[in-house]
């Protein structure tokens, strides 16, 4: 399925400009079925049942975004991980994993002594701030 234009679309771009593009094609899904506005903003991190999707509509997305991207998504995926964020990362980490590399993970919270330090110099930064 590498013939999908999405996915050559993607594979073109530079890999900092994918998330961005593939972000783009799925909330173009969602906001059509969803019959948004231009103008009406679609949230990324709410359930999108709640925002009225169907059923119907959902397995209508993914069999759009299976032709498209030439990936295919697992079902069960689509109705555990409810937000388009959700899936965002859902087809990054397994269908598109060859287009985005994993990302890096979050540092360890820092509770050595450098800590103090950098806090010592943050307020002593906005203690001569607000001194001005």
């Amino acid at each position: 399925m590498t013939t999908a234009p999405a996915r050559r679309h993607l594979a073109e771009l530079p890999p900092h400009a994918r998330w961005a593009a593939l972000e783009n094609l799925v909330v173009e899904k969602f906001r059509a079925a969803l019959l948004l506005t231009p103008d009406e903003n679609l949230p990324l991190d709410e359930n999108y049942f709640g925002l009225g999707l169907t059923s119907l509509g959902v397995t209508e997305i993914k069999q759009t975004l299976e032709a498209e991207l030439g990936c295919e998504i697992d079902t069960s995926a689509l109705f555990h991980k409810l937000t388009v964020a959700d899936l965002l990362d859902h087809l990054t980490a397994t269908g598109l994993s060859d287009l985005f590399p994993p990302r890096p993970a979050a540092p360890a919270a820092d509770d050595g002594p450098d800590r103090a330090v950098r806090q010592a110099l943050v307020r002593d930064l906005l203690h001569r701030l607000y001194e001005a």
